[in-house]
């Protein structure tokens, strides 16, 4: 067990380093766009037509949703806490950017609900098990979807749940697929084996009313750091 947590916190280090390098790159170009942006409005002042202004403002609002997101996967990273309990709806927060961006590229609404609980698993262990999960769950939502999140405390364990609805009749059929079965078959080996860790269990139910599942994640209820 010591070894494989060591294993994990190498790993980790590793990709927040190379976050950290990759940010560096993605953010001074960035900024150097906002900053020649910032010069064309000023030269364009009020003489110039409203509609060449409105587009350097939707530039702007997407290099900030560049920004945003950059932000956000470094949330993810840095630090990475394989110790300790995890605040739910506080590791959603850290991954709403990032899932909701997963999400658009594959025409899928994704809607956390919200609740609050604290579990006895690792923020940086959380966060790969709703990472797996979510994944799974977007290969098997048609274009058009939605994905719905969230938690509620029973007794002494917190139930997550991940499910899905499908698009209206008339709405796309298409649906997302992963690239093989072996990619899958990790993801899923990785979400029962952080789950077992800490006496936790995790099934896959049918969702009520629906055609398709819905995951089920109950972990050991924690008290609040």
């Amino acid at each position: 067990m010591a070894d494989r947590l060591e294993l994990k916190a190498n790993r980790m280090d590793l990709v927040s380093r190379w976050a950290d390098d990759l940010a560096h790159e993605i953010k001074n170009p960035l900024h150097a766009m906002v900053i020649n942006l910032e010069l064309v409005k000023r030269r364009a002042g009020s003489a110039e037509p409203a509609p060449l202004v409105e587009r350097v403002q939707v530039v702007e609002s997407e290099l900030e949703r560049v920004h945003s997101l950059i932000e956000a996967m470094l949330r993810l990273v840095r630090p990475w806490s394989i110790q300790g309990v995890a605040q739910v709806d506080r590791v959603f927060e850290d991954l709403l950017p990032v899932l909701q961006a997963r999400a658009r590229i594959r025409k899928v609404d994704f809607v956390y609900e919200g609740g609050y609980a604290v579990v006895a698993m690792p923020p940086g262990n959380l966060t790969l098990l709703l990472l797996n999960i979510i994944d799974q769950t977007l290969d098997a939502t048609p274009a058009g979807g939605s994905i719905i999140s969230g938690c509620r405390l029973d007794g002494d364990l917190v139930n997550i749940t991940v499910r899905h609805t499908v698009p209206e009749p008339g709405g796309s059929p298409d649906r997302n697929t992963a690239d093989g079965s072996e990619a899958a078959a990790a993801g899923i080996a990785t979400v029962t084996s952080l789950v077992q860790e800490v006496g936790g269990s995790v099934e896959l139910l049918p969702a009520a009313g629906e055609p398709e599942a819905a995951w089920v994640v109950a972990l050991p209820r924690a008290d609040a750091p």
